[in-house]
């Protein structure tokens, strides 16, 4: 359960996916001490209707750097979704935030990266 309260947070963070930079506020550490250790991997399925999707949650340490990826995969619509942000370990201030989703007639790419109190967007389509 915990794994899955943390996938809100990706879902914010690809929200922010609309282009442009943007000054942010120095609100000190997101929280004071990180709930679990890596690897960790939370494995779900997903379902509406009669779609049927699966939806996997990894934490992991990449070279001094936290990951945190969700991705879904629809198979029988050839849909994929996948979310990856990449945060200091201590206090999870993101540095980058990726974000690829793909179906059979259109593939999106969104990318935020955090430096000196600003976050630059950048998405990209098949039409770019």
């Amino acid at each position: 359960m915990r794994l899955f309260l943390l996938g809100a947070p990706l879902l914010l963070a690809a929200a922010a996916c609309g282009g442009g930079t943007t000054p942010l506020s120095d609100s000190g550490p997101v929280l004071g001490q990180i709930p679990w250790t890596t690897p960790e991997t939370a494995t779900y399925n997903v379902t509406q209707g009669d779609t049927r999707a699966t939806g996997q949650f990894k934490i992991l340490d990449s070279d001094g750097s936290l990951l945190l990826i969700q991705n879904y995969e629809v198979p029988g619509n050839n849909v994929t979704d996948e979310i990856t942000v990449q945060a200091d370990p201590q206090t999870l201030r993101p540095a980058r935030v990726e974000r690829l989703t793909t179906d059979p007639g259109f593939r999106r790419q969104c990318t935020a990266t955090y430096t000196d109190g600003a976050v630059t967007v950048v998405q990209k389509d098949e039409n770019d």
